[in-house]
């Protein structure tokens, strides 16, 4: 082969190299854009879910009130005002706020992992043995 062949085809490689980060790269952003679009309806999805939810057990909590359960109705309330906080924050949040949340609470729960590390092992056994129970459950009624 001559020295002009021999660069010829060293142009020729770099540029298939350089065709081919192109194609790589155009297929990230095309892939990029579409998780973005389906995690942006997913999470709408989940809200308006969040919101019916909400709106059931605001329902359950008046019968609660109604029947003297003040306390229960209560707890209820609690969880009705922070499911709607949620459904809110998931229907005007963005991908990437949701990612940064996921961040925040990886390291938050890293944080606890750390310093209750007794508790979550606690947890995880306690998972361990109700995870084979839901699984024959949910087995059994199909």
């Amino acid at each position: 082969m001559s020295s002009a062949q021999a660069k010829k085809s060293s142009i020729d490689a770099h540029d298939l190299q350089e065709t081919g980060k192109a194609v790589v790269g155009a297929a990230g952003a095309v892939v990029a854009d579409r998780l973005k679009v389906e995690t942006d309806a997913r999470s709408s999805r989940a809200a308006v879910e969040l919101k019916a939810f909400a709106v059931a057990m605001r329902d359950s909590t008046r019968s609660l009130e109604e029947q003297g359960h003040g306390v229960q109705a209560d707890l209820l309330n609690e969880i009705v005002r922070r499911t709607d906080r949620l459904a809110a924050h998931l229907a005007t949040s963005t991908t990437d706020d949701l990612v940064e949340d996921a961040k925040d609470l990886a390291k938050q729960a890293s944080a606890f992992a750390k310093k209750e590390p007794a508790l979550v092992i606690a947890g995880a056994f306690t998972l361990g043995l109700l995870i084979p129970k839901l699984l024959e459950a949910v087995a059994d009624d199909s």
